[in-house]
């Protein structure tokens, strides 16, 4: 049996069953984590990654904040990078700027990491860049590429049902 290439990144008409099938592994092999490392989170209160970090929390993951612009948010250490982090976290969900994201994932594979979920919302860039996936999966980690953690984060809410339901019917959405 022929290994599976590590790319391409996302789903295309050529190769929809074959990236689909790679996200949708990598994505399941998240899900399970129940400790998440936040890269990239804001000091704004108003920027969405304060809000998903409150949702991942009410779902009960533990939610470490990372970001090397600050060092404490509400009263909470923020970690400088994901190899700073103690005790050691499980996996990062990468919610920075496209650029950065490649070094992020850079960073992770250094520390072990094995699991990487690079962040892309319905209507944002998002983290998932070509070279951090492409470098992720060189490293065999499971890289998810460019979703939303909360269209599969059960109980879904309805704004993520609709959207899920959207790239579901787009076939878009990695099975």
């Amino acid at each position: 049996m022929e290994p599976e290439p590590k790319s391409p990144p996302c789903a295309t008409p050529e190769n929809r069953d074959l990236a689909r099938s790679i996200d949708g592994r990598a994505i399941d092999a998240f899900m399970g984590c129940r400790r998440i490392a936040l890269v990239g989170v804001s000091q704004r209160k108003d920027h969405f990654s304060r809000s998903l970090m409150k949702e991942l929390r009410s779902h009960g993951i533990d939610v470490v904040p990372v970001n090397p612009s600050i060092t404490e948010l509400e009263g909470e250490p923020v970690y400088a990078n994901v190899g700073a982090i103690q005790p050691r976290w499980t996996e990062p969900y990468v919610a920075t700027p496209r650029g950065a994201s490649e070094a992020v994932l850079r960073e992770c594979h250094a520390a072990g990491v094995t699991k990487a979920w690079l962040h892309k919302g319905g209507t944002g860039e998002g983290a998932s860049s070509d070279a951090a996936i492409e470098f992720g999966r060189a490293q065999a980690m499971d890289v998810v590429a460019g979703q939303c953690i909360l269209m599969f984060l059960e109980p879904v809410g309805w704004t993520h049902r609709v959207h899920r339901e959207l790239k579901k019917v787009a076939g878009r959405l990695p099975v």
